[in-house]
């Protein structure tokens, strides 16, 4: 594979990557007094080198391997995404390459330089004043900032490297390469347009936010914001590739089987997904509307995680709560109501254990429960990050996990309740009236437990630590757990109305 994707670049994208950054790392050196990191920090924060020299060569790099090998190289690997992640650590390896050679010519660039420890300001005075007092504030030496920046970098040319054999697998080479352009454009324009650097198109992340830590500076959200996008993106381009081929071969491949497959391929259809995208949206709307203009992050993130307290009963905030809590579970009850009643598209033949059904049932209902975690952070992270306002992460944190934890274990009651009772409908009133219990005095119960009005806050005066709230979930989690392999399944197999 190596060789392959060596012999298709060349040495003459390395040569030319390596002979721009010798040229520029000399001219950086207008001031005989710098010191060599001051002298590397200086070319390695240069927009105007990144975004005309460095970016066209590394896109000319990974373009000239994006297409996929014939298909008999690509069944040796078995599967499909085992030989794109073998030639996506390939190219990462072969980028690591330039990326070496690149610092070592700009160390090449730099002898000479004087030998200064710490931050000074007056080796820097003819310098751009503009980046190092930045760089001072954030990093303590310019050996630490040094060392982010360059592996940030590397990091940069690594997600880049994925993004072109995506493209290059999906698409047609000509398609692929109209992308790349695109994309090089909009990142010259944010450079050039002063709009770009303004909101809303502040937000846009471009080519230059994954290969410059200090564009990721500027902002206290920028460097969130690109984080997210670069792992939604990663998450989304390996499942896409893990899931799908677009080309068929001559030969065949052994398709995907099992039930966890099937019943995802039954759950993440469109409808189901708008009905969990729509609770989402229609949480955060109420939130939004419900205390008028929001102040700061952790005023909005209370706001959408209030939920409902204990020892009173409020009705929109207890439709609210069961909007956010109970309607994102619809789905996964239709779906485990159509397979406990044995109908024709559901009926289980063939198993080896029965463990398998209710192994195949728990992948797929965690698997929905984390997109749902996914959507609901996005939406509660995204307006804070539009509207530039501080947020608190741990409270973020703290809130996000202790939701999950609280639905889950709503889920996996309602899925024994199903294995007992054979009856969806059981599930979802049972569900429901232990949530009309918060009517009594009661706040450590642990259904609706993850609502802050319950969690103990200087801004919510709860009675419940955070800690003992987790620690309740996590133990209802593994009880429920415990209950569905001991007897759970064994009810769900029950002749006498079960499946079998």
């Amino acid at each position: 594979m190596v060789r392959r994707l060596f012999s298709k670049i060349g040495w003459g994208k390395f040569l030319l990557l390596w002979g721009f950054s010798l040229a520029f790392g000399l001219s950086c050196r207008t001031n005989q007094k710098t010191t060599l990191l001051v002298h590397l920090l200086t070319v390695l924060n240069d927009q105007y080198y990144f975004i005309f020299a460095v970016l066209p060569i590394l896109l000319f790099f990974c373009g000239s391997v994006m297409e996929d090998e014939s298909e008999l190289v690509i069944l040796r690997y078995g599967r499909y995404s085992r030989y794109f992640l073998a030639k996506w650590r390939t190219l990462i390896l072969l980028c690591s390459a330039a990326w070496l050679g690149q610092m070592a010519t700009l160390l090449l660039s730099g002898l000479g330089t004087l030998s200064v420890k710490g931050w000074k300001a007056d080796i820097w005075s003819n310098s751009q004043d503009s980046i190092f007092p930045l760089l001072a504030q954030i990093f303590p030496s310019p050996f630490i900032a040094f060392i982010c920046v360059a592996f940030y970098l590397l990091a940069g040319y690594c997600l880049i490297g994925l993004m072109t054999l995506w493209l290059g697998h999906f698409l047609s080479h000509s398609s692929g390469i109209k992308i790349l352009a695109a994309l090089y454009v909009l990142t010259v324009a944010w450079l050039k347009i002063p709009a770009f650097t303004k909101l809303p198109l502040s937000i846009l992340t471009c080519l230059n936010h994954w290969v410059m830590l200090l564009h990721n500076l500027t902002e206290p959200w920028r460097f969130p914001l690109t984080l997210i996008v670069a792992l939604i993106l990663i998450a989304g381009m390996l499942w896409s590739v893990h899931q799908c081929w677009q080309k068929d071969t001559a030969i065949s491949r052994r398709q995907k089987s099992g039930l966890a497959v099937y019943y995802q391929g039954v759950l993440f259809i469109r409808g189901n997904l708008l009905l969990l995208n729509g609770s989402i949206l229609l949480s955060a709307a109420w939130a939004f509307l419900s205390g008028g203009p929001v102040k700061d992050g952790s005023e909005w993130i209370i706001r959408l995680f209030a939920g409902h307290g204990t020892g009173y009963f409020h009705m929109m905030e207890f439709f609210a709560l069961l909007i956010a809590e109970v309607l994102p579970l619809w789905p996964v009850g239709g779906l485990f109501s159509q397979v406990t009643n044995g109908g024709a598209a559901f009926q289980v033949i063939r198993l080896r254990r029965k463990k398998e059904l209710l192994d195949a049932l728990l992948q797929v209902s965690f698997l929905w429960l984390m997109f749902w975690g996914v959507c609901l952070l996005c939406v509660t992270v995204i307006p804070v990050l539009v509207l530039s306002i501080p947020f608190d992460m741990k409270l973020l944190t703290m809130c996000i996990g202790l939701r999950i934890l609280d639905v889950g274990l709503q889920l996996l009651l309602f899925l024994l309740l199903l294995c007992y009772t054979k009856r969806a409908t059981i599930g979802f009133l049972c569900i429901l009236m232990l949530h009309l219990l918060c009517v009594l005095p009661v706040p450590w119960f642990p259904v609706g437990i993850s609502s802050l009005y319950r969690i103990y806050l200087p801004e919510t005066a709860g009675a419940v630590p955070v800690s003992m709230a987790a620690s309740e979930l996590a133990l209802g989690w593994i009880v429920l757990l415990v209950r569905l392999n001991k007897r759970g399944i064994q009810q769900l197999f029950d002749k006498y109305g079960g499946l079998l």
